[in-house]
C-alpha cells in the first residue's frame, strides 16, 4: 500500500512548492497532491466523492484562486467527501470563520508562520 496523501489548492506556484517541501519534512509518510486552481481540486474532489482514491486524509485550499473558491470547494464538498479540509486565506478572520460554517475543520490566514501551519495540519489529521 502506498502512502497516504494530503490535498493542496493554491495559484500562486511559489507557496504550492513551499507548503508542499514542508508536507514533506513535516510529515513524511504523506505524499502531497498540489493543485493550481479550485477547478482542478474540485475534479479530484468530485473522483472521491464517486468512491475513487480513499487514501486521502486531507484537502488544504486557498481561498482566492481563479475559477471556483476555497469557500465554494468547501460548501460542495465538505459534506460530500469523509475527509477534513482547511481553508488557507490571506483574506481576513470573517473568510475563515465562513469556511468553518461550511464544514471546513480550521482555517490559517496568510501569512502564516510554519508551525502555526504544521500544528493546525496535525490537528486536522488527527480527526
Amino acid at each position: 500500500m502506498g502512502k497516504r496523501k494530503i490535498l493542496f489548492a493554491d495559484d500562486e506556484e511559489i507557496l504550492r512548492n513551499l507548503i508542499s517541501e514542508f508536507i514533506k519534512v513535516g510529515f513524511p509518510n504523506y505524499d502531497i497532491e498540489s493543485f493550481k486552481d479550485g477547478a482542478s481540486l474540485g475534479n479530484r474532489l468530485e473522483r472521491i466523492s464517486g468512491g475513487e482514491n480513499r487514501d486521502i486524509d486531507l484537502v488544504i485550499t486557498d481561498y482566492k484562486m481563479p475559477g471556483i473558491n476555497g469557500i465554494d470547494l468547501i460548501k460542495q464538498y465538505s459534506t460530500k467527501i469523509d475527509i477534513p479540509i482547511i481553508l488557507c486565506t490571506g483574506s481576513g478572520e470573517g473568510i475563515g470563520k465562513q469556511a468553518i460554517e461550511y464544514g471546513a475543520v480550521s482555517y490559517i490566514l496568510k501569512p502564516f508562520h510554519i508551525a502555526n501551519f504544521i500544528e493546525e495540519v496535525q490537528k486536522a489529521l488527527s480527526k
